[in-house]
């Protein structure tokens, strides 16, 4: 974790952009995602999740690493794979 901003390659955005938007995804998925975020707001992450039957989204107290909540994001992983997804 270099924990500071790193540059990134064009190629990056090239290779994204030759995908969909927002793709259709039937498995059950699972999200984290830090209140306190400051590189991705997590308004997205609550529009993607939105309507959506197949997506939980945990909105946790905590940056963009997430690095306070690895044991409750380990706690919440298991049950969600021992639950069999959403």
């Amino acid at each position: 974790v270099q924990q500071r901003e790193a540059p990134v390659n064009y190629r990056l955005i090239e290779d994204g952009l030759q995908y969909e938007p927002e793709p259709a995804v039937a498995a059950p998925v699972l999200i984290f995602h830090g209140r306190k975020d400051d590189v991705v707001p997590c308004i997205l992450s609550e529009r993607y999740a939105q309507n959506k039957p197949n997506v939980a989204l945990h909105l946790l107290d905590s940056d963009h690493q997430l690095t306070d909540q690895v044991v409750p994001m380990c706690g919440r992983t298991l049950e969600f794979f021992r639950e069999g997804g959403v």
